[in-house]
């Protein structure tokens, strides 16, 4: 499914981002003003059932389609990711959070019977 909710990072030319496997948490846990005020950069999909803060994409392309395609949505989406991870962190402070060297994202291809 499409990423409809989700705020583009670039301006509006890109389509919505559509990683065929991802991972999140359940929106349940977090809290509703943080849910308010954080929804164009950590719900992905409207759908109550979905999961939210993703953090874990894969692309997958058949022996026909591009793995240069491929790593490219899987960047974007790994960005969009670690954009609504960096919002939260940073979330009802003032302060500039470092990144700190850590991954809060992780990204993969799967092409060719071949997992990056």
């Amino acid at each position: 499914m499409a990423f409809k909710n989700l705020e583009p990072l670039t301006d509006d030319t890109r389509v919505n981002a559509k990683p065929d496997l991802y991972d999140g948490t359940l929106l349940a846990p977090i809290d509703r003003r943080i849910q308010r005020e954080l929804s164009v950069s950590i719900i992905p999909l409207t759908l109550r059932q979905a999961l939210v803060l993703p953090n874990f994409f894969t692309e997958v392309k058949s022996l026909d389609g591009s793995t240069a395609v491929a790593k490219r949505q899987a960047c974007y989406n790994g960005a969009l990711g670690a954009r609504g991870i960096h919002k939260l962190r940073s979330f009802g402070t003032n302060a500039t959070i470092a990144y700190g060297n850590n991954a809060y994202t992780i990204t993969s291809t799967y092409h060719n019977s071949n997992l990056k």
